[in-house]
């Protein structure tokens, strides 16, 4: 009865156990037939049947002790692994529900590089205490522990679960990475319109003439308008490099379910991930069609499956049209402000020619009257 006893499957269960299996013990302990049984024999002299029951009877005690440490044991190793799966899970859950969207974008991106540096030294940290319950549970594996398929059994699920959240950790930093550049870009759109702006104010009220301006006046100016061509030319250099990174800028906005799409949003898988035997490959791509739930979307993956897919393991790759429209329209700028610059020097060149022609004018004028 004892030797074939069975082992819960968690904590609780396995002390009901301890605790009823203690009873059982203690009764061993007392037990009245045992003594008669001795007692019995001892007074017919039975020394060779004495010797067998003694040692049945150590033998049963032995395995009861047994048991109550196996029980132990068992409880004990799965305690800690359930802690540590525990701690997995939590981990796991804050980071499912990160929101990877473009809202406080550049708030929450320096604050999310803290917190996964400081994940990662976490877990740095908390492998070495698996490695120390991974020797530990090995210890009971190669003691033919009776619960081994239980033990098992549990390290499996540790060990998928931190594989999971490893997996996750490496979606986290391509995020980081991809949103970090959608940020910085959208920044530096913004200093390009501002320079932008500045400099076509610059040259539009800086240079205006007209016939009445003096030929020193247009002089002067037709040598600072082609100083402000080199400084025209440096936002040249800013708006082509805003051009070329457009082109590989994720999208965010569409991460958002309130954000309607009238064209089918295409995801792209950062990871592998598999659940009831479908799944999606690493670079795969798939049709988003719900992200009602800000962990898991409902993607349409290769081969027309319908499948929920953690969050944290697709992007919406570019191109983005929201980046794209945004450089075409500063590089449209860059030409307009390039052709206001072109005109007013043509005009500049055109009022000198005219006042050197009325210098010439005047010039025969007075040689006219003063031969008559």
């Amino acid at each position: 009865m004892i030797e074939t006893a069975p082992f819960g499957d968690d904590s609780e269960t396995i002390e009901k156990q301890i605790t009823s299996h203690s009873r059982t013990h203690s009764s061993l302990q007392r037990s009245q037939e045992v003594d008669r049984a001795r007692d019995d024999l001892n007074s017919r002299g039975d020394k060779y049947n004495l010797a067998i029951m003694e040692q049945e009877w150590e033998s049963l005690q032995k395995m009861s002790h047994n048991r109550v440490d196996q029980l132990r044991e068992l409880q004990g190793i799965i305690d800690e692994i359930s802690r540590a799966i525990m701690w997995v899970n939590e981990r796991e859950e804050e980071e499912l529900m990160f929101d990877w969207g473009d809202k406080n974008i550049d708030q929450y991106i320096p604050k999310k590089q803290e917190s996964y540096s400081g994940l990662m030294r976490d877990l740095e940290e908390k492998e070495k205490d698996l490695n120390k319950l991974k020797l530990k549970a090995d210890g009971l594996l190669n003691n033919n522990h009776p619960a081994s398929d239980k033990i098992e059994a549990y390290m499996d699920t540790l060990q998928t679960q931190w594989s999971w959240l490893l997996q996750i950790t490496k979606c986290i930093h391509v995020h980081l990475k991809e949103n970090a550049a959608y940020s910085q870009f959208f920044k530096e759109a913004n200093e390009t319109a501002a320079k932008l702006q500045n400099k076509h104010e610059t040259i539009r009220s800086k240079f205006t003439c007209d016939k009445t301006t003096s030929l020193d006046t247009l002089t002067e100016l037709l040598r600072n308008l082609e100083k402000e061509k080199e400084r025209v030319i440096d936002n040249k250099r800013q708006v082509h490099s805003l051009v070329n990174k457009s082109k590989s800028i994720i999208r965010l906005k569409p991460r958002n379910p309130e954000e309607k799409s009238s064209s089918p949003v295409m995801v792209e898988a950062i990871c592998d991930f598999k659940q009831d035997q479908i799944g999606i490959l690493k670079g795969n791509e798939g049709i988003l069609k719900d992200n009602s739930q800000r962990s898991k979307w409902l993607v349409t993956g290769p081969g027309g499956l319908d499948m929920l897919i953690p969050s944290v393991c697709l992007l919406i790759p570019p191109p983005n049209p929201l980046s794209i429209g945004l450089a075409s329209k500063y590089e449209q700028y860059y030409e307009a402000i390039m052709s206001l610059w072109n005109q007013l020097y043509i005009n500049i060149k055109s009022l000198i020619a005219w006042q050197y022609c009325l210098k010439d004018m005047t010039y025969i004028n007075s040689l006219t009257t003063s031969m008559a």
